[in-house]
């Protein structure tokens, strides 16, 4: 569906709104716990707190509010009340490198505390990986916010790792949809090489897309990310050549203004072409590409259209939006503070610390684990996750 660029002037909260937010956060369900002290358990979350790139560290710090705002519902609901969740917050670099992430778990998995249960994040599918990587001696679950790539589906290499996103199949499908709905007859594809989930969304929008309304005349990759001994202009003349007038791009942050600069000079934006693409274009990029101080790219972004999650909706997240309102803007950074709905995956990362509540719920209702024996836990918990 068309991306919506929020609008740039913010709006102010309101009285009512306000009032709203606390009869909301009053009506919210809260535990009535005992005199006995609950276990506690401790759950680790991941997120860029460092960004040279200047696309996904708006989106961290929001998505961080959101991590600590629903902890605090979860140790308020009835239905947790036997224990109490610590979330704790591990920074990484947005384009950290495995060393780096592996060190910052390693260090977050040594202090002392509570037991560590599970771990939420990361963003990025590199990320994500490596973090895996860095817990699975630990047999810790780890439930990622935003992480879509279908290497991700392999449940035998990947059995502790659960996902609150949709995966790029359902992108690539979705996308087809898109290319049919629009009669893109004579479609190209662009994407990062070596990029597996970008290869699958293009593999998955091949295969949906009916031959008799939409034909794939070109398929190129361009290295990424784009610099000065990268250039993407060669894919984008075999494109041009090859007589495609819609063209679906996956890219993220700079490379798509990089991309989209390139196809403007080229003369294949504005009228007589058509981009699209999956959420890693509309989501991670609209914001940088529109606000870009390059007219052609701004020119360019208008009318591109694609797939993104749904946001965030509903009673839950009215409350979640409630209470976010009633924070220091400064402390709870996001969008609530203007007025705004939360970015995406906002939702998304509310539902992954709730996944594990509603898993410690389970595993010690069940007797599966005592509540002091962690060990069980976290293998109830994996175990859990692996048939989920």
């Amino acid at each position: 569906r068309a991306r919506r660029v929020p609008p740039a002037v913010a709006r102010p909260t309101t009285r009512r709104r306000r009032a709203r937010a606390v009869a909301a956060v009053a009506a919210a369900p809260v535990a009535v716990r005992g005199a006995a002290t609950p276990p506690v358990y401790r759950l680790l979350g991941v997120f860029a707190t460092e960004d040279t790139d200047g696309w996904l560290y708006p989106y961290a710090s929001e998505w961080r509010s959101a991590y600590r705002i629903a902890c605090e519902i979860a140790n308020e609901h009835a239905a947790f009340s036997a224990f109490t969740l610590q979330c704790d917050t591990v920074p990484i670099k947005t384009m950290a490198s495995d060393a780096e992430v592996a060190s910052a778990m390693a260090a977050a998995l040594a202090t002392t505390g509570p037991p560590i249960v599970g771990v939420v994040g990361a963003a990025l599918p590199n990320a994500t990986r490596a973090v895996y990587e860095a817990v699975r001696a630990a047999g810790l679950p780890v439930v990622s916010y935003a992480a879509s790539t279908a290497e991700f589906d392999d449940r035998t290499r990947y059995p502790n790792l659960l996902r609150t996103t949709a995966p790029d199949a359902v992108q690539g499908r979705a996308l087809a949809d898109i290319a049919t709905h629009y009669k893109f007859r004579s479609v190209a594809t662009l994407v990062p090489a070596l990029s597996a989930g970008a290869e699958h969304v293009v593999s998955q929008f091949v295969s949906a897309a009916p031959s008799d309304v939409v034909e794939v005349l070109a398929q190129r990759t361009f290295a990424s990310p784009l610099n000065a001994s990268a250039d993407v202009v060669p894919a984008l003349r075999a494109i041009k050549a090859s007589g495609a007038q819609a063209v679906m791009l996956a890219c993220f942050g700079a490379d798509c203004e990089r991309v989209l600069h390139a196809a403007s000079s080229l003369g294949m934006t504005g009228r007589g072409w058509a981009w699209f693409g999956p959420s890693a274009f509309t989501v991670y990029s609209s914001g940088s590409t529109v606000s870009s101080a390059d007219a052609a790219v701004r020119d360019a972004m208008q009318g591109v259209i694609g797939v993104e999650p749904r946001s965030c909706h509903g009673a839950t997240c009215d409350a979640l939006e409630a209470r976010w309102r009633l924070k220091d803007a400064a402390e709870y950074p996001g969008a609530a503070h203007v007025g705004e709905r939360p970015s995406l995956f906002t939702g998304e990362v509310y539902d992954a610390v709730h996944t594990f509540g509603h898993g410690i719920k389970s595993v010690l209702a069940g007797g599966a684990a005592a509540p002091t024996d962690a060990a069980a836990l976290n293998a109830a918990l994996a175990a859990d996750v692996r048939v989920f």
